[in-house]
């Protein structure tokens, strides 16, 4: 028999080459080899997943157009922004219990719109309210909020809408949340119900366009904090109105620094 077909015989594990030890060397040398080729198909597909759960209508943008970002560094990559030039403009419906009764979160954010404002900016916010306010300690939670704005300088507006998702149908986003800052970039926030919030950002022209356009249809129609707060029947208590003047001035130093 010829020697190399007496080789093909021989039993790896005899000549010190175990054939686990093989196939292990041999899946680190594929995994390194296509690592750079996968990561960034994972990452690809990662972020249309993400987009997509906003809508089908900006999962195939380009990263240049639209991308997941930084929720909790809400428009800090924006210069205008940094440098307090302009408006922004944002209209609230989903944010009420992730976001403005949380004071490890509103605290740092109404900070950063009380700095925007501070160096020249102009902010408006159109808080929309739906049926489920009927519930007093949520009714509370939104006046506290709504007087904290009131008193920072923020002058939110409110209006109350029957159905919500109708109200917010034009966008074509499903979002909690969406704001047009100059009129050339959106972001829309919306809170799943495990993990941290998503935020979208955009400058696509067609979709900032739109969320502008609806903002100022609803600001519109809203009424200012003053108005909606005297014809309510339930008013802030003492105890809550002390902690309104002491969220202000947590938010304000944050502010200041």
């Amino acid at each position: 028999m010829p020697v190399c077909s007496r080789a093909r015989l021989i039993d790896m594990s005899d000549i010190g080459f175990p054939a686990e030890g093989l196939y292990e060397d041999a899946k680190r040398i594929l995994r390194a080899a296509f690592s750079p080729i996968l990561r960034p198909a994972q990452r690809l597909q990662q972020r249309r997943r993400a987009l997509a759960t906003f809508s089908s209508e900006v999962a195939g943008h380009p990263e240049s157009i639209s991308q997941i970002a930084d929720y909790f560094g809400l428009h800090e990559s924006d210069a205008n922004w940094a440098q307090g030039n302009g408006l922004l403009v944002s209209a609230t419906y989903g944010e009420l219990l992730h976001l403005w009764t949380n004071p490890e979160q509103f605290v740092t954010y109404e900070a950063r719109l009380k700095g925007f404002i501070g160096r020249g900016g102009e902010t408006r916010r159109v808080f929309l309210l739906g049926p489920d306010l009927a519930d007093r300690i949520r009714l509370w939670a939104l006046q506290r909020t709504l007087l904290r704005h009131e008193l920072l300088g923020f002058a939110p507006r409110v209006l109350s809408v029957l159905d919500l998702q109708s109200a917010i149908s034009y966008l074509n986003i499903d979002c909690d949340m969406f704001a047009v800052l100059n009129g050339t970039v959106g972001y829309f926030v919306k809170f799943p119900p495990a993990g941290p919030p998503l935020l979208l950002r955009t400058i696509e022209e067609r979709l900032v366009r739109r969320a502008e356009n609806r903002f100022q249809d609803l600001w519109r129609s809203a009424e200012s904090f003053e108005q909606w707060y005297g014809r309510q029947r339930y008013r802030l208590p003492e105890d809550l109105l002390e902690q309104v003047e002491l969220d202000v001035e947590a938010v304000t130093n944050v502010a200041a620094r």
